[in-house]
Formats: structure tokens, C-alpha cells, sequence
């Protein structure tokens, strides 16, 4: 019956990343990994608590045999709590290779634009050297496969901040072949739909991502299954939250802090964009500042009718400078 003894008790809710070695980079810094194995596709929910925290869940809806998103009643897609894509990758860090680490086996947790830069490079290695093969080969290939140099910087814009670049082709040797590396599969448990209701309901009470349900509907932010996104994740350590609820736990992003990890919320430059407020149309005298309401007359009508007429009274009376009119 798994009887045990209190001092072998684990107790309270675990997570999949418990117990988990991530990817680490230092921000500005240049590593090199080796890829092994096959990468597993997931979707996480990330949620800002009352503290201003952010946690995930899983994401029910997403099929990571398709990639894609279905319906499948995932409570926090209902409550269009933003979503991001994101793979789960065993690595050889070359650097902790380099310094005699026994296993130096890492979980990369990659998120979409990083995902571009590693295909571009894939399809570099075969187009380089596989372009006569009958089949490609991913930089995971244990034979034909490559290190992959990356870069993280977080002073760049946030599309500009990951820079993958093909490193030395090499075959895995037998050592390398035997170093601890994770079970994908048995490692990621997604969330239930009931833990996903829990977190929508206790975070998110009144609409997803913290919107206010009373806004209007057009004034709601609203995610499309097929293009999901997430917001930018910071200061993901609360000790109040970490206790309640440590099966939606993640690791710290600081902003003092210029150590990445990839365990987190997979790519902050994924974070949506305020569209660029459009450009006024400068007067002659160069100013771009808002132009003022016509002046009414008596009758309540406005003074000037948009026509510039140098014999109209009511032209020459308005004080504002219009387009109609020169300075």
C-alpha cells in the first residue's frame, strides 16, 4: 500500500521541473551546446498573480503531435489566458563538459523565436554539407549532427536578442552516448484540466490575463488559438506563491540579474506589441502638435468650413490654423 515512515514523506504538490538542471547563459556571453535526442513541443498558460507574479500551467488544447492548438475544453484558453509555444531539448553543455562536470547534461526549454534561429541552422547544415543525402539531418543527429553556438543578450530588442550559429560537426562519441539525459515523455506531465479551472479561478476571476470583465468586449484583449502568445515573464520567485502552489512553479527572471533561464518563459520577445501610434500631418510651420477645435459662431456652427476662401469673413475670424489655411 506504500506505507512509509514521516521522515521519507515528500509532501505537498510537485512539478515536473522539480529536481531539473536547465540550460543556463550569461547574458552577452557566447555557449555552445550539443543537442541530443528529440525535441518535445509544448504550450504553457503563464498567469500574473495579485503580487504582480507570474506562474504557468500547461496548455490542454495543444496537440504536440500536430503543433497545434484544438479544442479540446482547456479552461484557460477559455479564459483567454495567453499562451507560449515552446520546446524541451537534452543538451551537452560544451562549457561544463570542457570543465570535467560528470554529466553535463542540460534542459534546454526553448521558446519560438529561438526555435527559428536553431531550423535556419538546421537546414544550413544539410544545404552545407548533406545537400547530395536522400534525407536531413537535424544538429541532434548523433552522427551527423553539429554544436550550435548561441548567444543571449537582453540589452537587444527583444526580436533581436538570440543568435544561433552552426559550430563544429561531430558524432556523439561512446562516452557521450552514455551521460544521464532526461525521458522527455515521462518527464513533462501537462496539467490537468481540473488543476488548469483551479489556477484560472483563483488568479484570473474575472477575465484572463487580468482583464476587467466589465470592459467592453472590443476592449478585451483576445488571443487566436493559432498564433499564441505570452506576456514577458519577471520576478518569477514569490515565496507566498511558491508555497500554494509549487506544481506551477518556474525559476526567477530577474532584470538585475543577466543570467537566462531556460526554464522559464521560454521567449520574452514573444511579448505583443503596441502598434505604432500613426504619424500627424505636419502644418507648414513644422509643428506636430494637435491641431485645436474650430471656433463656433453664434449659431453653434463651426467658424471654418474647411474651404479657405481670403474673402470670407468667417475665415479670416477663426484664429486656429487649419489645413485650409496658409500661416
Amino acid at each position: 500500500m506504500g506505507v512509509k515512515s514521516w521522515t521519507d514523506v515528500k509532501g505537498g504538490k510537485s512539478s515536473w521541473r522539480d529536481g531539473v538542471e536547465f540550460a543556463e547563459m550569461k547574458s552577452g556571453k557566447w555557449k555552445t551546446f550539443r543537442m541530443v535526442k528529440g525535441v518535445l513541443p509544448i504550450a504553457m498558460h503563464w498567469y500574473r498573480t495579485k503580487g504582480g507574479k507570474n506562474f504557468p500551467t500547461s496548455c490542454a488544447n495543444f496537440n504536440p503531435e500536430t503543433e497545434r492548438w484544438e479544442e479540446r475544453g482547456c479552461p484557460a484558453c477559455e479564459a483567454k489566458i495567453r499562451a507560449g509555444r515552446g520546446f524541451l531539448q537534452n543538451v551537452i553543455d560544451r562549457q561544463l563538459q570542457q570543465h570535467g562536470d560528470p554529466n553535463p547534461v542540460r534542459l534546454w526549454e526553448i521558446g519560438t523565436s529561438m526555435s527559428i534561429g536553431i531550423r535556419k541552422a538546421a537546414g544550413l547544415l544539410n544545404e552545407k554539407y548533406y545537400a547530395n543525402e536522400d534525407q536531413m539531418y537535424g544538429p541532434e543527429h548523433s552522427k551527423k549532427g553539429c554544436d550550435l553556438d548561441v548567444q543571449y543578450d537582453r540589452k537587444q530588442p527583444s526580436t533581436s536578442r538570440y543568435t544561433c550559429q552552426l559550430g563544429e560537426r561531430n558524432a556523439l562519441t561512446p562516452e557521450e552516448k552514455e551521460y544521464e539525459y532526461y525521458d522527455l515523455e515521462s518527464l513533462y506531465v501537462p496539467n490537468t484540466i481540473e488543476e488548469i479551472a483551479e489556477a484560472v479561478a483563483k488568479h484570473c476571476p474575472e477575465d484572463g490575463d487580468g482583464n476587467d470583465s466589465a470592459a467592453p468586449a472590443s476592449k478585451r484583449k483576445k488571443v487566436d488559438l493559432d498564433d499564441k502568445k505570452h506576456v514577458a515573464i519577471t520576478d518569477l520567485d514569490d515565496d507566498e506563491d511558491e508555497e500554494e502552489d509549487e506544481s506551477f512553479s518556474a525559476s526567477s527572471d530577474d532584470d538585475d540579474d543577466d543570467t537566462e533561464n531556460f526554464d522559464e518563459n521560454f521567449d520574452d520577445e514573444e511579448e505583443e506589441e503596441e502598434a505604432p501610434a500613426p504619424k500627424r500631418r505636419t502644418t507648414k510651420g513644422g509643428s506636430n502638435k494637435p491641431k485645436p477645435k474650430p471656433e463656433e459662431d453664434e449659431d453653434g456652427e463651426p467658424s471654418c468650413f474647411g474651404n479657405f476662401s481670403a474673402k470670407s469673413k468667417k475665415c479670416k475670424k477663426c484664429s486656429s490654423k487649419f489645413d485650409c489655411m496658409d500661416d
